[in-house]
């Protein structure tokens, strides 16, 4: 199992206040990760990365499909699947760093469940 790397959630709320274009590295790292997780091509890094930049509500598509996974990857590391992915998503909607924040909290959850080989 692919265990991925733990964030500071603050950490990057606060980059992400700064500097807005760091809540598109932060999906396209992401999207990386949850690709080796899932073990499966859910997400291709580049379009994630690309679309975002040139169509800015893509990034809105791309937070949506993230949380849709959280549920299944929360399960397949013993976890009870979440059941806040939507506001999740709202918040990402609204404030795109309050969003990432919730979801880094959640991933790390995930990836602290992942054993370590």
């Amino acid at each position: 199992m692919y265990k991925g790397e733990e964030k500071n959630p603050v950490t990057l709320l606060i980059i992400s206040l700064i500097c807005f274009l760091f809540v598109i590295v932060w999906m396209f790292q992401t999207a990386d990760e949850l690709n080796k997780a899932l073990n499966r091509e859910e997400f291709n890094p580049m379009i994630v990365l690309i679309s975002s930049l040139i169509c800015f509500p893509a990034l809105y598509f791309w937070g949506y499909k993230m949380t849709q996974v959280l549920p299944e990857l929360q399960q397949s590391r013993g976890l009870p699947p979440s059941d806040n992915s939507m506001l999740i998503f709202i918040l990402f909607i609204v404030y795109a760093p309050v969003g990432l924040f919730m979801y880094q909290q959640e991933l790390n959850k995930v990836w602290q469940a992942t054993p370590a080989y």
